[in-house]
């Protein structure tokens, strides 16, 4: 308890919640059962005016809504300040007391008397600010508490533990998070700004259609005045700079009204959400504060409650077209070796078809494997020692006699063991072609 404050003060902040207050606050009827009551028992008229009872019906109504919400002013006016915290929570606005002047729910019947109320107790009451803001904080955590497998954080923190306490999601992928986020922060800013882009567009409007009447009236005139025809060009400037300035504003509408994940934000929306993130979410410590972290629990919590099983429907989507292009780069890589090697192998083996051909002592089967060593080594245009030395046993296995016998898989297993591993059996299969029919082994494969 403060000690500081006068004992009425202390009364109000520190009293318990008051439940029987809060039952007759709900128990009040509401203004259209309260109007047929009073008609009920209103004397009946003398003779039938339909008029006058339409009026009269009017006049109850009216006066039986006033009457409750001065009912409803009055008691919230006797409660103490956890009463009416306890209210608030009855009513589902707990999150809605520091609602601006603008916001709609003010103006509810049941609702509005109570966060008025409120509101006016807390201006000014730096004390009473204070509690409410507390309490707030400590009801929102202990419910995120409540619903969440993962611990709560502590202070300071970085972004990723504090978005997985909030949305109890301590075993989504951190991209998963961290793009729900990002829209997240957008989608805020937009919001929180709707009011004032609503009268900018309201503005922006009203200017359009009074350039667009002073321009219609300025060529009705037909006129060749210079001064006439500079008031024309400029006006029709300034309608495209308002036309295309309404248009960006109905994009960032639809965005807002119609987003769902995977929607691409609107690019003042997307440049500015970036350099938000990069300024103020990337460091270590960067959730500092309570108020963050509530914010997180209720707001992002929201968001991911609505959104997350999307997200995490896109990221799967990702995913898979990744492996697959993945796939497809490490096919198209393995297919263009083996085109390669293909064009390799032909061309030495045409190359030494031709230099048996020139003499048909090398093609005698005595003499064949000296054939292949000395084109390897002096006609095939190889200098790395290697590579010639993969031509004479690329060569030499092929033109073995024992070659015309086997099949292609068993040549390929023999070039393995000479270290030639990226040579198809196709290519085996036309290389060995191309030998037999120069040696005439009377059997061009097998």
């Amino acid at each position: 308890m403060r000690t500081n404050d006068s004992p009425e003060i202390r009364a109000f902040l520190d009293d318990p919640s008051n439940p029987a207050a809060i039952r007759d606050y709900l128990k009040l009827k509401n203004a259209a059962g309260v109007a047929r009551l009073a008609a009920s028992m209103a004397p009946r008229p003398k003779a039938f005016d339909p008029v006058a009872l339409v009026d009269a019906a009017f006049a109850l109504q009216a006066e039986a809504e006033a009457r409750l919400i001065r009912r409803r002013e009055a008691m919230v006016g006797r409660m103490n300040f956890n009463t009416l915290l306890a209210l608030a929570r009855e009513l589902g606005v707990s999150d809605r007391i520091l609602a601006g002047e603008d916001d709609e729910i003010l103006s509810d019947p049941v609702a509005g008397p109570l966060l008025r109320f409120l509101q006016t107790a807390m201006r000014g009451n730096s004390a009473e600010c204070a509690a409410l803001e507390a309490a707030r904080f400590k009801e929102a955590l202990a419910s995120a508490d409540a619903r969440t497998t993962h611990p709560r954080p502590s202070l300071p923190c970085d972004l990723d533990a504090a978005l997985r306490y909030a949305a109890n999601a301590p075993d989504v992928p951190w991209p998963v998070l961290e793009r729900a986020f990002k829209d997240f922060l957008g989608l805020h800013r937009i919001k929180g700004e709707a009011e004032q882009h609503r009268r900018y567009h309201t503005d922006l409007k009203e200017q359009l259609d009074r350039n667009t009447k002073v321009l219609a009236n300025l060529k009705l005139k037909a006129t060749t005045d210079p001064q006439d025809l500079k008031s024309q060009q400029r006006l029709e400037l300034q309608l495209t700079q308002l036309r295309d300035s309404i248009a960006e504003w109905k994009t960032v509408w639809f965005y807002q009204e119609y987003f769902v994940p995977g929607s691409a934000a609107p690019a003042d929306v997307g440049e500015e959400t970036a350099r938000i993130y990069e300024e103020y979410w990337q460091s270590p410590d960067s959730v500092s504060k309570e108020a963050s972290l509530v914010f997180f629990a209720t707001d992002f919590h929201a968001f991911w409650q609505t959104h997350g099983e999307a997200y995490l429907r896109l990221h799967v989507a990702a995913e898979k077209e990744k492996e697959a292009v993945t796939k497809r780069n490490r096919q198209a890589g393995a297919k263009g070796a083996a085109t390669r090697e293909r064009k390799y192998w032909l061309g030495h083996t045409n190359a030494f078809v031709s230099y048996l051909t020139d003499d048909k002592n090398r093609r005698h089967p005595a003499a064949i494997q000296d054939s292949v060593t000395t084109f390897a080594a002096r006609h095939s245009g190889l200098n790395d020692p290697q590579a010639i030395d993969r031509l004479k046993d690329f060569l030499g296995t092929l033109c073995n006699p024992a070659a015309r016998d086997c099949d292609a898989a068993t040549i390929r297993a023999t070039l393995h063991k000479c270290g030639i591993k990226a040579c198809t059996e196709a290519t085996i299969c036309e290389c060995l072609k191309l030998l037999n029919i120069a040696l005439n082994r009377g059997r061009e494969n097998k």
